[in-house]
């Protein structure tokens, strides 16, 4: 896709990231990976085991989100603001998010969370999009134990 100026493609990319964060669930979400470019990349950056979970390629983020759509059947994002930044081809957002979700040797429960996403652009199609987000909140959703970090004499309000 080509643009006239890095603020039509700044304007762009934000309308692309804002899709994304309108397509949780149903149709949308079973359409979600016509979003990105044909090598790219989706995925949460802040896993229980402390590395990237991510599907590269557009056919493996389709699967992903249809194994979105049967363990997050009705996920909403809500609250959210998008930042465009110096680079046209750089998004951030910031979202909560919310609904029932259903994983593999859990109860389904219903769960929610803050979010803050990284979007790279390519050619007006996302190119790497990373999740952060708090995995601690999401164990204790689904009933596990977590550890605790003592803080010693951390000021607190």
């Amino acid at each position: 896709m080509s643009f006239d100026d890095g603020q039509e493609r700044r304007e762009h990319n934000r309308a692309m990231v804002d899709k994304y964060l309108h397509s949780g669930h149903g149709d949308a979400l079973l359409h979600r990976h016509e979003l990105f470019c044909e090598d790219g990349i989706s995925g949460l950056w802040t896993s229980d085991s402390g590395e990237p979970v991510f599907a590269q390629g557009r056919e493996n983020i389709a699967k992903y989100d249809v194994w979105s759509s049967e363990h997050f059947p009705d996920w909403a994002w809500s609250n959210i603001t998008i930042w465009t930044t110096d680079d046209p081809d750089r998004v951030w957002a910031e979202c909560d998010g919310e609904g029932n979700i259903s994983l593999p040797g859990h109860a389904p429960v219903f769960y929610r969370n803050h979010f803050i996403y990284s979007f790279e652009m390519r050619d007006g199609l996302i190119y790497r999009e990373r999740e952060f987000t708090n995995p601690i909140v999401e164990m204790r959703a689904l009933g596990m134990s977590t550890p605790a970090i003592e803080l010693g004499d951390f000021p607190s309000a």
